[in-house]
């Protein structure tokens, strides 16, 4: 019988690149409801919209 070897270690650790996905999806998130809040007087004025139905359009 023959022996076989142990495989070669060469993988890299995934923390860098786990750690950049998650920082980039939370600027993300955070920019996205940044941005919601500055533009709700807007989508109030331009589409007649009450408190309520901006309300609601930020639940959806």
């Amino acid at each position: 019988m023959s022996t076989l070897a142990p495989p070669a270690t060469t993988s890299r650790p995934a923390a860098p690149g786990v750690l950049a996905a998650i920082s980039t999806s939370h600027v993300v998130n955070d920019m996205m409801q940044s941005l919601i809040l500055a533009i709700y007087p807007v989508i109030k004025g331009g589409f007649n919209l009450s408190f309520t139905q901006i309300g609601l359009i930020t639940l959806t």
